[in-house]
């Protein structure tokens, strides 16, 4: 099989290069003039890992890359990338079984294999070029430029102010509406009187709960954390609910910003064009 480099020349490009699911390991395979490469695999029968290296030469102006040996039978190959760079498995396609002598062919060409090996475990080495970006110095940012991008003591007590006229708004039982600007409640529960409270005796129970336990534990002699974990998990049930509620009600509030983001964009986008 022969695949233009225009097809998949720029999967090679980043560390975590994944071939199209058409490219398997049987034939060769045109990609962009870059090397070494080595192909990381996985054999779907006893869940073998190896890496098989692969070897270049110029055709046409484009580097063929070949695998000098054979997959073992039945293996995936997972993911082709530059040999300096991490690489992690993705699933592709799968290549055909071959016999024992290929299998011998593999393993005279130095097939290495890891068995027992994770996907979840990245195989690493240490790049041969190095990138670095310049960080500019904080005497080198301009005033200007530095009370844009951070928080000044003037923001902080903005902010203090607000959150101080928001808490006495909900002592005061006033409505305070969601797509309010200027007051916003979300994260000021508990900082009520009655918000307080509440958390102050939801804490109370779990700690009871958790102290009563372990002192029956100690008078009958035995250890056991997966108890004293049930009994703070079944204090702490409605406070579990009420924040999985806020959590919806915030996944709804996010959902419902990325609409309205959405729309005026769309919108400032029309009258651009038109």
């Amino acid at each position: 099989m022969e695949v233009s480099s225009d097809t998949i020349g720029n999967c090679i490009v980043e560390p975590l290069a994944k071939l199209p699911q058409d490219v398997i390991s049987s034939s060769k395979v045109h990609l962009s003039p870059r090397s070494p490469l080595e192909c990381l695999f996985q054999s779907s029968e006893n869940e073998e890992m190896g890496v098989a290296s692969v070897s270049t030469e110029s055709v046409n102006n484009r580097k063929t890359v070949t695998f000098s040996s054979p997959l073992p039978p039945n293996a995936e190959c997972m993911e082709i990338a530059e040999t300096p760079y991490a690489t992690f498995s993705t699933t592709s396609q799968q290549s055909q079984p071959f016999s024992d002598d290929q299998q011998a062919l593999a393993t005279e060409h130095g097939q290495r294999s890891t068995r027992g090996s994770s996907l979840s475990k990245p195989r690493i080495q240490w790049a041969k070029r190095v990138k670095v970006k310049e960080i500019r110095h904080l005497n080198e940012i301009p005033q200007s430029e530095r009370d844009a991008l951070w928080i000044s003591l003037a923001d902080q007590q903005m902010n203090k102010a607000m959150v101080r006229a928001t808490i006495t708004m909900m002592m005061r039982g006033e409505t305070i509406i969601d797509d309010d600007p200027d007051f916003c409640t979300r994260g000021l529960e508990f900082r009520t009187k009655t918000g307080s409270k509440t958390r102050s005796r939801h804490k109370l129970r779990v700690r009871s709960a958790v102290l009563n336990e372990q002192d029956l534990q100690r008078e009958e002699g035995i250890t056991d954390p997966d108890f004293i974990a049930m009994a703070s998990m079944d204090e702490s049930v409605e406070c579990r609910e009420a924040a999985r509620r806020r959590g919806d009600q915030d996944e709804k509030g996010v959902e419902k910003y990325l609409e309205e983001a959405r729309l005026e964009f769309l919108g400032h986008s029309r009258r651009a064009l038109s």
